[in-house]
């Protein structure tokens, strides 16, 4: 990508070095004029050590005091602040080095000073012709493939914004402001970008329906489609509709919605429900004669299993009689402690708006089915699908959205993270790492006995392995 170098032969400085210190710079200027062009957020080039060197600057604080009312806003304690005799001050940060020419190769940038700048040194203001050829400079090395274009600079409408796309989408990153202030239209505004590149693998968490226009079966619409099913769609899933079984959940995850921590029973609850799910989880394994997912597996492994014997042994448990003395029978060891865990347990299973984990559709229960998902949410970008997929979760009951949420992401997180490297190969449309983008102040968060739904597990896999983008 030609780039043009920034010169300032024709360009009177606005200042000169005054003071600095490690990370910050004063810059002195004395006409009045040149103070009032300068605002927060200005690239500033400092003369290096050399005429093909500047020390890049961001302007962080604009001060024009008279004396006696300097005297009192200094730190005593900043030994790098201006003295009383300067007026009109500039503070700006020192971020990087631009060399005019770097070698036998043009223009370049790279993060960090070179050098402290020299005391009296000129300061120029970027602007114009020399602020476009700097943000050229930026993204010079960007292949065209990759070229995020977000749009232009506030400071030089002439000036374009382009980012890594690969580099941009791998990286942590939050997009803040109040109600109203354009986070919603600024994703989409992302996502538009981002389908123009070669591989995007983004996944947008949809708490309220509202990016379900972006749907490639919609007018200029460019991603999948995906809705977690609702009470509507059990009887005739849709095309779009997602089911996630509750086979996926930990036991966490399943105890967080089914057992009530107040019970006194609530520990002799747990311990049985999750002994018997780890035998169903057993034996479906022996049936499938998976010996060596059986070597392995744990209670928490997302393992297709029938609730419907789970419960049964509940109840079986919950009556039980065993022999006592005089050969007379007497209660079991689990009798009458889990009544009131069953009959939460019926009211979960039964409640349609709950369907979509527990009354999946019969293919759901196939321990292959799960490669399917993997493969449906984790490719990338190609000729039959887009690496964009909306997943709606507007129909997710309140109560156990994060818990939701979180299930889908660490699931997704487990596939590719343990997937072995000749699988990798051989699925490359998945290999690549996906982004997750999600509405974090849409999300509640409630709390049980003072710690949330959402496992620190799930939580600490989601930020650390994959790339969340919240708004």
């Amino acid at each position: 990508m030609p780039t043009n170098v920034m010169s300032f032969e024709s360009q009177p400085p606005i200042g000169r070095v005054m003071s600095v210190d490690t990370m910050r710079v004063f810059v002195h200027i004395d006409d009045h004029e040149l103070l009032k062009k300068v605002m927060v957020g200005n690239l500033i080039a400092i003369q290096g050590a050399t005429g093909h060197q500047f020390l890049i600057s961001i302007v962080e604080r604009i001060t024009r005091l008279p004396s006696d009312t300097l005297i009192e806003a200094l730190d005593p304690a900043d030994e790098t602040a201006p003295q009383p005799d300067g007026m009109q001050d500039i503070r700006a940060v020192l971020v990087g080095t631009y060399r005019v020419k770097d070698g036998d190769s043009g223009p370049s940038f790279k993060r960090g000073a070179d050098s402290c700048p020299q005391i009296d040194q000129a300061c120029h203001l970027i602007q114009g012709p020399n602020l476009t050829a700097f943000m050229g400079v930026l993204t010079q090395d960007v292949p065209s493939d990759k070229a995020l274009r977000l749009g232009h600079f506030a400071i030089d409408p002439n000036a374009e914004a382009i980012a890594d796309g690969d580099r941009f989408f791998q990286r942590h990153a939050a997009i803040l402001g109040s109600t109203g202030s354009g986070k919603s239209y600024t994703v989409a505004s992302l996502l538009e970008r981002a389908n123009t590149l070669s591989h995007p693998n983004l996944l947008v968490f949809d708490m309220h329906g509202e990016y379900a226009s972006l749907a490639k079966d919609q007018d200029n619409g460019y991603a999948d489609y995906f809705k977690v099913a609702g009470p509507g769609d059990l009887s005739s899933p849709k095309p779009h509709s997602l089911f996630l079984p509750y086979w996926l959940l930990n036991r966490e995850e399943m105890l967080s919605m089914l057992l009530d921590r107040s019970d006194d029973n609530a520990p002799n609850q747990a311990m049985r429900f999750t002994g018997l799910v780890f035998e169903a989880k057993r034996a479906e394994l022996e049936k499938q004669g998976l010996k060596e997912v059986l070597a392995s597996f744990t209670v928490d492994s997302p393992i297709p299993y029938a609730l419907k014997t789970v419960k049964d042994g509940l109840i079986e448990d919950d009556q039980a009689m065993v022999p006592g003395s005089a050969g007379r029978d007497k209660q079991g060891p689990w009798y009458g402690k889990l009544t009131r865990f069953i009959s939460r347990l019926d009211a979960k299973t039964a409640d349609r708006r709950y369907g979509f984990l527990f009354q999946p559709p019969a293919e759901t229960s196939s321990y292959a089915w799960l490669q399917d998902l993997a493969v449906k949410f984790l490719s990338t970008k190609n000729d039959n699908k887009p690496g964009i997929k909306i997943i709606d979760f507007s129909e997710v009951p309140p109560d156990i959205l994060p818990t939701v949420v979180s299930v889908f992401a660490r699931i997704l997180y487990d596939v590719q993270f343990w997937m072995q490297r000749s699988l990798a190969r051989r699925y490359a449309s998945f290999a690549m790492r996906p982004t997750f983008i999600c509405q974090l102040g849409q999300m509640p968060m409630p709390r049980l006995r003072g710690r949330s739904t959402l496992s620190s597990g799930s939580q600490r896999k989601v930020g650390s392995t994959v790339s969340p983008f919240w708004s």
